[in-house]
């Protein structure tokens, strides 16, 4: 199947992988023929409210992975540890899309000047 981008970009920190999380991935996989999953890793949740809450990187991980063979989409993702808040958006010119959440519509634009720069 053909869908409107080859290559897009996904981030967050998917902790405790609910509705909301599946609702955003399953969506933007219908967009993409595959969909890169940037997971935070601790450095980026630190001073998030109830951090020490937060799952560690191999359940959140275990869980994606979960879902996503669920969806039958393994062979259209990979997951990849996100250090800093951009990952390799930036950086990678195969991403043709980033799909972002109304919360975070802000980073999607810092990384679009980074990348025009």
């Amino acid at each position: 199947m053909t869908h409107s981008f080859s290559h897009a970009v996904v981030g967050g920190t998917f902790d405790h992988l609910h509705s909301g999380h599946k609702h955003f991935i399953a969506s933007a996989l219908r967009h993409a023929d595959h969909l890169t999953i940037g997971l935070s890793q601790s450095p980026l949740y630190l001073g998030k409210p109830y951090a020490n809450m937060i799952e560690s990187y191999s359940i959140r991980k275990a869980h994606l992975q979960s879902f996503l063979k669920d969806l039958g989409a393994t062979h259209a993702t990979s997951i990849t540890p996100l250090s800093d808040t951009y990952g390799p958006a930036v950086t990678n010119t195969e991403f043709e899309a980033i799909f972002v959440t109304k919360a975070n519509h802000f980073v999607a634009h810092t990384i679009n000047n980074l990348r025009k720069n």
